[in-house]
């Protein structure tokens, strides 16, 4: 995340004798400054380009790099990424459903995988902004892509429906689920246009592997019937659910579609309005084992809540890549497949666990996660911490002891706390004064640093000092809040952090120009040349600062 990233594009990979052989090509508007300018003037000249990646892309410069292209027939994967949702949304705002698919098939007329990664913002466009074809809720698909294999995509089931006649070799599909892109009040919306046809064999004659994600509105037994016939589900050989459901019956119904050969994995939640005891939990788990029972192991995370319950059901092993200690501990009972002998067994393991987070209120639910928390969590695994003031030095000493691969640290400031909340006050500190614990994050390669500040926050330069002193090596920050010292924090990062080389300001809505402009006024005092951008997305406004 640097000028010098940047610089390599337009050096190097402009260069005839580099770009003729070149074969695989990833461009990100995030990693560096405006690349999709420069991807839109060079694509041209990858002659032998086969598979293309585009990361946080500026929608200006991808409507450029469509309108601007004659068809590459070299390109075998496109795919199209978005770092977070609320940035995908930000960038095709107001965009209607399915626009851009058809000049995409006609620019890579060969392409094996796709993976478009677009997401709906239209909650504050005006009915007579969308333009679509008369009668319909999405730009209308006319090009077949013949050899396409595996397509990943968001889109509401409508559109689904109308693409798969145009893919008739599609073996694998990754679908996430969304509602119609219309504004809520569009006459549209909830009409028979929008009705869905089911998807056939005939429509999907080779789909052998599919993976649903249904969170945009609630799954009942009708969604999957009315999007995907039983003869395509019968013939899968992999199947993959993660969804809010009505109830487990949800996925009852759909393992019953399934046959014996297909191996599936689903990860599901529904809730109950009903209020129940802690003592009533055994019982209501044995009682959702037996109904979910099935070859693979399964576990269940049940949560009590003030007026109802909520299950998570899921296959062994969890795909979970962060672990909430606030959520997993806090009224919530965990049980795995029981026994031959009815027994459960109430211990998990997240495998694929890279995030922790600490409880931010409870410092004994902290302790008591630490106490047992080797055998749930791979620690060599965990690449980021977030933790939040007051900090526990015993606890962090041990967070920062096992997790020897940490590369991100998120610190969440408090404008006050009751230090009598906590085990024993003599065993708070300030993190970013004690050498040790800083030194122990250095060496296990700490990176990134993302600061959290609240309001009128006190000693923030101080802190930006300490920064400096106790982290020396971190190459990324991003700091979150709204404190007005942020333009002279950011001066004394930029001047004392010799490998920083990426800089972020998440700030409230209105805030990142005054930001960009006052550093940017600060200039001539720094030693260090930087470049900025202000990114607007839907709550925030972003400041950009590369190094």
């Amino acid at each position: 995340m640097s000028i010098t990233v940047t610089e390599f594009y337009y050096t190097h990979l402009s260069q005839s004798n580099i770009s003729s052989r070149l074969i695989s090509l990833c461009v990100s508007d995030t990693l560096a400054i405006d690349n999709g300018l420069w991807l839109a003037e060079h694509l041209s000249t990858f002659i032998n380009l086969h598979r293309l990646s585009l990361i946080d892309i500026k929608r200006s410069s991808f409507q450029l790099i469509l309108n601007s292209l004659s068809p590459i027939n070299s390109l075998i994967m496109f795919s199209l990424r978005f770092s977070t949702e609320d940035r995908a949304a930000y960038t095709f705002k107001g965009v209607p459903e399915g626009v851009y698919y058809e000049r995409i098939f006609h620019l890579f007329p060969s392409l094996r995988v796709c993976h478009l990664f677009f997401w709906p913002y239209i909650h504050s466009t005006l009915d007579s902004q969308l333009v679509l074809p008369p009668g319909r809720t999405f730009m209308f698909v006319q090009i077949s892509l013949l050899n396409l294999q595996s397509l990943a995509l968001c889109c509401s089931p409508s559109f689904l429906s109308h693409l798969f006649e145009h893919l008739p070799q599609l073996e694998q599909l990754s679908y996430s689920q969304t509602t119609p892109w219309l504004p809520e009040k569009h006459p549209l919306r909830y009409s028979d246009h929008n009705r869905v046809t089911p998807i056939n064999k005939h429509l999907a004659p080779n789909l052998c592997q599919l993976k649903i994600k249904w969170f945009d509105s609630m799954m009942n037994p009708a969604s999957v019937n009315e999007l995907f016939e039983r003869d395509v589900l019968f013939s899968l050989m992999k199947f993959n659910l993660l969804a809010w459901v009505a109830g487990p019956h949800v996925l009852h119904n759909l393992q019953s579609m399934l046959s014996r050969q297909c191996l599936h994995s689903f990860d599901v939640i529904w809730s109950v309005g009903t209020v129940v005891s802690l003592s009533e939990t055994s019982k209501i788990l044995f009682d959702t084992f037996q109904q979910l029972k099935g070859p693979a192991p399964i576990e269940l995370d049940l949560s009590l809540e003030e007026n109802m319950y909520s299950i998570r059901a899921l296959t062994v092993p969890r795909m979970d890549k962060r672990l909430c200690v606030y959520s997993y501990l806090h009224n919530t009972v965990h049980g795995r497949t029981p026994l031959s002998d009815n027994r459960c067994i109430f211990t998990n393991q997240w495998s694929r666990c890279n995030k922790i987070i600490m409880s931010e209120d409870y410092d004994r639910m902290n302790e008591e996660f630490l106490s047992f928390s080797p055998p749930i969590v791979r620690w060599h695994q965990v690449t980021s911490l977030s933790i939040t003031e007051p900090f526990n030095r015993n606890h962090l000493h041990l967070l920062f002891s096992q997790a020897t691969n940490l590369r991100t640290l998120e610190l969440h400031y408090r404008a006050e706390y009751d230090p009598k909340a906590y085990l024993k006050q003599e065993t708070l500190i300030d993190l970013l004064n004690d050498s040790s614990l800083c030194n122990m994050l250095m060496s296990n390669g700490l990176r990134q640093l993302n600061v959290f500040t609240v309001w009128q926050q006190l000693n923030l330069l101080n802190t930006a000092y300490l920064i400096v002193e106790q982290l020396p090596n971190l190459q990324i920050i991003e700091l979150h809040g709204s404190a007005r010292e942020f333009v002279e924090v950011s001066h004394i990062l930029i001047n004392g952090l010799l490998k920083l080389s990426f800089l972020m300001i998440n700030g409230i809505l209105g805030r990142a120009k005054l930001y960009d402009k006052k550093l940017r006024d600060l200039q001539n005092s720094n030693t260090r040349s930087f470049r900025t951008e202000v990114l607007n997305t839907r709550d925030d406004d972003i400041l950009f600062i590369w190094l």
